[in-house]
């Protein structure tokens, strides 16, 4: 999907339409052999906002692919599980969410697609309170 030929339909089309951004993420997911849980799955954390289980190579994420935004944050947790991101790996939470935005930023690039500032600043912003405070980062959101 980096190919210079997918950039050079992209040109042609006017950049990516909502189909685009789906198929790209399909093509991801299948890439690495992840599997894709869009809910219903029994845990109860948040498949709006993402997250990710390493242990068994599962992306929770029920975003529409119709922005980039909705890529960039399939492609953080994609991330999170290439890298194999645990509490018991012994490295910070801190560390392993920025890896996974730098991930997400890295494939965007390769991608061709531009880079959403807005995701880029919440990623900034959410490992800089992670950094400091923690496994108390709520009360760092107040």
């Amino acid at each position: 999907l980096g190919s210079s030929a997918h950039k050079k339909r992209l040109s042609v089309l006017g950049g990516l339409n909502n189909m685009d951004y789906r198929s790209i993420a399909h093509s991801e997911i299948q890439t690495h052999g992840i599997k894709w849980c869009t809910g219903g799955c029994g845990l109860k954390s948040s498949h709006k906002r993402g997250f990710a289980t390493p242990v068994n190579g599962t992306v929770h994420f029920d975003r529409a692919m119709k922005t980039r935004g909705g890529l960039y944050g399939l492609l953080h947790e994609i991330g999170h599980i290439l890298y194999r991101h645990h509490w018991r790996i012994g490295v910070p939470r801190w560390e392993q969410e920025y890896s996974a935005e730098h991930y997400a930023r890295r494939r965007m690039r390769l991608l061709g697609i531009a880079i959403p500032r807005k995701e880029v600043t919440n990623g900034d912003l959410y490992i800089a309170r992670m950094k400091k405070w923690g496994k108390n980062i709520s009360l760092g959101a107040k």
